[in-house]
């Protein structure tokens, strides 16, 4: 089986979802980037892009299709559409050159109005085309059933994680810090978490935070801090290298991680720092948000609040800082949990085992 894998970004750092599907998945023959639609191919491991529309910029325009030929011309067996309006740019391209396609969806372009209003429109039609569509939770399969998919070609595969690169810390760690890790965005609200830590300091003096990441907010949440008289105890480090994680979660009590729906309707799908962090033995504190419940079971491995429930955070976060007990009893349960249900094997054999059926109905196979 000859995969091609689609997505918008190369190198997104905040798309580790993307690259496990590039590395892990075997069989991947391209990673198609750029556009819409994707112009530029390499090879997983490669280090230089290849340009499919190499017939020159009209080639289009005289009724060629550079992508469909490209497909026909690797042999490409299925198509892996990364987010739904990449699934919207590939789909015509791909009907024309007979390759099944597989759309998986993540998160805003299931719930943000922008990404409804510019791609939702042809929704409808990729999922009549769609060999499979795949959702990371089930409150967002219920959406795209919502959008029109039909149910039973909506399938619910969550992220995984590597257990060897997140091994579970032996004990909880000694000192009250937090950590968050993800995009500074308004979904992950981490204005939130910074006005509950404010009250985690007034209980719990010696506590810190560390905020991982970067994105449009972070300036913004930095001057918060200042403002709320807690910038001493919260640290802003900035993208951390993948290799690095691991000792960012063992060397926090818990983590924390504020999710919202937003006005513009935008909202999680399974965050993969979440599971990480479990998979660390790393309690989680975080909302009752999209499909944060299918992986924190509230009191067994984590603890969660409703969204907007500053106060409520607050107080889980001081129950943790003020028992390393409980924090430890929720981190192994976490551990074991995230073993059972998440790992990076069990979902590149799930999502590789879906990617041969759906090739099995390409026309001459």
């Amino acid at each position: 089986m000859r995969i091609a894998i689609a997505s918008p970004d190369r190198d997104a750092w905040s798309q580790s979802f993307v690259h496990a599907h590039v590395e892990g998945l075997p069989g991947v023959a391209w990673h198609l980037h750029g556009g819409p639609p994707p112009m530029l191919a390499r090879r997983p491991g490669g280090e230089q892009d290849e340009r499919l529309d190499r017939r020159g910029p009209l080639a289009r325009w005289r009724g060629r299709d550079p992508l469909a030929d490209f497909l026909r011309g690797e042999q490409i067996d299925v198509l892996l559409a990364e987010f739904g309006p990449t699934g919207v740019a590939v789909a015509e391209s791909c009907a024309r050159a007979a390759v099944p396609l597989v759309v998986h969806f993540f998160g805003y372009d299931a719930y943000r109005s922008d990404a409804l209003v510019n791609a939702g429109p042809r929704y409808p039609a990729l999922f009549a085309q769609a060999a499979a569509v795949v959702a990371v939770s089930r409150p967002m399969r219920e959406q795209l059933v919502a959008l029109g998919a039909a149910p039973e070609r909506v399938h619910v595969l969550p992220c995984g994680v590597d257990p060897e690169a997140f091994g579970a810390a032996a004990a909880p760690h000694p000192r009250p810090e937090f950590v968050a890790v993800g995009r500074f965005c308004e979904k992950k609200a981490p204005h939130l978490t910074l006005l509950a830590f404010r009250e985690v300091r007034r209980e719990v003096s010696e506590a810190r935070l560390r905020m991982v990441g970067d994105g449009r907010l972070r300036e913004a949440c930095e001057i918060l801090a200042r403002a709320l008289g807690i910038a001493e105890a919260v640290e802003f480090p900035g993208v951390a290298a993948h290799a690095a994680l691991p000792a960012l979660y063992r060397d926090a009590r818990a983590f924390v991680q504020h999710s919202i729906t937003t006005p513009s309707g935008d909202r999680e799908g399974l965050p993969v720092a979440i599971l990480e962090a479990q998979m660390s033995g790393r309690p989680v504190v975080a909302t009752r948000h999209a499909g944060i419940p299918d992986a924190v079971e509230d009191g067994v491995t984590g603890l969660l609040v409703d969204e907007g429930d500053v106060d409520g955070m607050a107080a889980a976060m001081v129950r943790l800082a003020r028992d390393p007990d409980v924090a430890g009893r929720l981190g192994r349960e976490a551990a074991a949990r995230a073993r059972r249900h998440f790992t990076a094997r069990q979902s590149l054999d799930r999502l590789s085992a879906l990617l041969s059926r759906c090739a099995a109905q390409r026309p001459g196979r």
